[in-house]
C-alpha cells in the first residue's frame, strides 16, 4: 500500500464524491487499483465535510457529477482540515470549476483523459502536497491568467492575449 507521504506511515485514505453510481465505480476502480484506503462520500457539500473530518480524509476525490454548488466554500475548509481536492471533470475549465482551483484543490483531471494511472498517480500527488493539472487546464489558467493582465500570448512576437474559453 502507498504510504501516507507526510507523516511516513500509514496509507492514503482517499474519499470518493460522485453521486452517479457508475462513473463513481470507474473512479472506485480507479482509485484501488493504487491500493488506497477508500470511502465512498456522501453527495451534499455538508455531509461530505463532516466524512472528511470524521475518516481523517487526505485527499476528497469531487466526480463530475458531484454538485458544484457550495463546493467552492468547502474547498478551504476541506484543506484546514486536512484533506485536499482532486477534481475530475468532463470540461477543462469552466468558471465553476476555475473557482475550485482558486479556492484551493490541488488537482484537475479530465474524464476523458484518466486512466487508472493516471487517478492514481493523482491521488499520491496530491495526498503528497503537489499538484495534479491535466495539461488542458494548465494552458486553461495561463489563458485566463494573461488575458486578466492584458498580457500578449507570445510576449516575443506580441501576439494578442485570447480571451479564456468559457469567459463572457
Amino acid at each position: 500500500m502507498p504510504e501516507h507521504p507526510e507523516d511516513g506511515g500509514g496509507t492514503i485514505r482517499v474519499l470518493l464524491a460522485e453521486p452517479d453510481e457508475i462513473v463513481a465505480a470507474v473512479l472506485a476502480g480507479c482509485v484501488e487499483s493504487g491500493n488506497f484506503t477508500t470511502a465512498r462520500g456522501p453527495s451534499e457539500v455538508g455531509a461530505l465535510l463532516e466524512a472528511a473530518a470524521a475518516q481523517h480524509t487526505d485527499v476528497v476525490v469531487i466526480g463530475p457529477g458531484f454538485p458544484r454548488d457550495g463546493l467552492q466554500r468547502a474547498v478551504p475548509r476541506l484543506l484546514a482540515q486536512g484533506s485536499r481536492t482532486l477534481i475530475v471533470s468532463n470540461v477543462a475549465l469552466d468558471d465553476a470549476n476555475a473557482q475550485l482551483l482558486l479556492a484551493g484543490a490541488s488537482g484537475f483531471l479530465l474524464v476523458k483523459d484518466a486512466t487508472s494511472a493516471s487517478v492514481t498517480d493523482a491521488v499520491m500527488t496530491v495526498a503528497g502536497g503537489s499538484s495534479a493539472l491535466h495539461p488542458e487546464v494548465i494552458h486553461a489558467v495561463l489563458d485566463r491568467w494573461r488575458h486578466a493582465r492584458g498580457i500578449p500570448a507570445c510576449l516575443l512576437c506580441g501576439a494578442p492575449a485570447r480571451p479564456p474559453r468559457g469567459a463572457a
